[in-house]
């Protein structure tokens, strides 16, 4: 499905400006400071803190911190977290597809922030 959409992108002549919107786009994080835990947009080489999640319309406070003194979270701190089974055809194998994708649950401490460390539990 992503060869065709990435085929489909390119001979349609959508691939410039399909790049021109991702660049212009919004990168929003959810970031750490010596302040506590805030919201922002990246700007260049520093993060402009927001009042509220961007999904809330957060609004830009007027502080800003140097990416390099944050450290990026998970984009939420979800209370529950449902899954899809079988997102990719190598998840599924040799199996047969089945008529309604298989969903199960996660613990919210599996969503972690960039470049975390993830340390196994002890005895595993």
């Amino acid at each position: 499905m992503r060869k065709t959409l990435v085929y489909i992108v390119i001979a349609t002549g959508l691939a410039a400006p399909l790049q021109q919107a991702l660049a212009e786009s919004n990168h929003y994080v959810r970031y750490a400071d010596a302040e506590g835990i805030s919201y922002g947009m990246i700007s260049g080489e520093r993060i402009l803190q927001l009042d509220s999640a961007p999904w809330l319309d957060g609004q830009q406070t007027g502080v800003s911190v140097p990416r390099k003194q944050a450290r990026l979270l998970a984009p939420v701190k979800p209370s529950k977290v449902f899954a899809v089974g079988f997102n990719y055809d190598s998840h599924r194998g040799d199996r047969e597809l089945p008529a309604h994708p298989p969903v199960f649950l996660k613990l919210p401490t599996t969503i972690t922030g960039t470049d975390t460390l993830i340390t196994p539990p002890a005895g595993t």
